[in-house]
């Protein structure tokens, strides 16, 4: 019979379309449960309509549509993920357990800063206390994720790490940005201006850099941006950044195909699926430790990781990149062709292996974004 995934999540996201057709080339059924199609804060962030082609799609279910999927045959598998913050998700959660449905977690790990962290553990600690034998497996969100998972209390052999997976880009040379590669060295931050971010950090970096063939890009927007704006001007560095707002999804995607580095100071992303979107364009990446995208960062030829709130380690970091000039094309070329590794085929395969590995007790699988490819290009 056809294998059926179902999963259970808060929205059609633009970082699970790509997995979800993948498995249905594969053969299986898929279907997405969400709350809605695109929340209106993503929306104001760029994402569009996400493209979930071949996949059935359940918007804010009734319990009897909940009690009808979950009724299906063994060969289904559950995989929930932020649907649990909803009471409809927590319902199908709960059923499922009770009816003994194959099912598993997809989530990232908490953050662990903040009055609010204590009742992050004891919330994820809770859900492994009450699923206990019934869950399966965790799909963890990189190294992060495991890390976070095993703290909780979920078993390491039950524990896969994995990622988001975003839509592979046609994007051509972009005309947005006119930074001349002969002059100077373009630097990229794209997300929100939120404190979770520290662009304040990527911002003071710039400002210790005395070298002025260096440029920086700011994609996105947020409570910060004034606050943001005035510390540039305050630290002199004002006519070296652009500041080019919320944009487009897709023409983000276009601009990342001129830097020649993407930096993601973030105290904290479970995920940060820029990373993806760099490292498909070819543009190595430094993010921290406190990155669950850090995974895709294991050769320094697309990326370095450093300390998470590190002035000093982020500032060498920015040198060493600058110290080796613009990106080369073949250097681009490089990191592109190993990006085919977290494609959505890709991933799909690893999920595969994932599931065939726990129901059918084949070899444990990894992660094909941790192989070492060095002779890539």
């Amino acid at each position: 019979m056809t294998k059926h995934l179902v999963n259970w999540t808060n929205q059609l996201a633009i970082h699970q379309s790509a997995l979800m057709r993948g498995l249905v080339k594969l053969g299986w059924k898929a279907t997405m449960v969400v709350a809605e199609d695109v929340s209106d804060d993503r929306r104001m962030i760029g994402w569009g309509a996400a493209n979930f082609s071949g996949v059935n799609i359940v918007i804010n279910p009734t319990r009897s549509q909940i009690n009808n999927l979950l009724k299906e045959d063994q060969y289904t598998i559950h995989v929930f993920g932020a649907a649990v913050g909803y009471p409809w998700g927590r319902y199908a959660l709960y059923r499922a357990s009770q009816m003994r449905c194959r099912i598993g977690l997809m989530m990232e790990a908490a953050d662990t800063d903040g009055w609010k962290a204590p009742f992050r553990y004891i919330k994820y600690s809770l859900l492994q206390t009450l699923l206990a034998k019934r869950l399966e497996f965790v799909l963890a969100m990189g190294a992060l994720g495991v890390r976070w998972f095993k703290k909780c209390g979920f078993p390491s052999e039950k524990i896969f790490p994995f990622a988001y997976i975003v839509e592979n880009s046609d994007s051509q040379i972009s005309t947005l940005v006119r930074v001349d590669p002969k002059r100077y060295f373009h630097i990229l931050f794209v997300g929100q201006l939120i404190s979770r971010k520290r662009v304040d950090l990527l911002i003071k970096s710039i400002a210790h850099i005395s070298e002025d063939n260096l440029r920086l890009s700011i994609i996105g927007d947020g409570p910060e941006r004034e606050r943001l704006k005035g510390l540039a001007a305050r630290l002199g560095v004002w006519s070296r950044i652009s500041w080019w707002g919320a944009l487009p999804n897709v023409k983000v995607r276009d601009i990342l195909t001129t830097a020649d580095l993407l930096v993601l100071p973030s105290r904290f992303d479970g995920w940060g699926a820029v990373v993806n979107e760099a490292l498909m364009a070819g543009t190595p990446v430094i993010c921290t430790d406190h990155c669950g995208a850090a995974d895709l960062l294991r050769e320094k030829w697309r990326g370095e990781v450093v300390p998470r709130n590190n002035l000093p380690e982020l500032i060498s970091a920015i040198r060493r990149r600058l110290s080796q000039g613009s990106l080369q094309d073949k250097q681009r070329e490089k990191i592109k062709n190993w990006a085919t590794c977290i494609s959505g085929k890709s991933a799909a395969t690893y999920l595969d292996s994932i599931f065939a590995h726990v129901y059918q007790g084949k070899p444990r699988p990894t992660p094909p974004w941790y192989a070492i490819k060095e002779n890539i290009g």
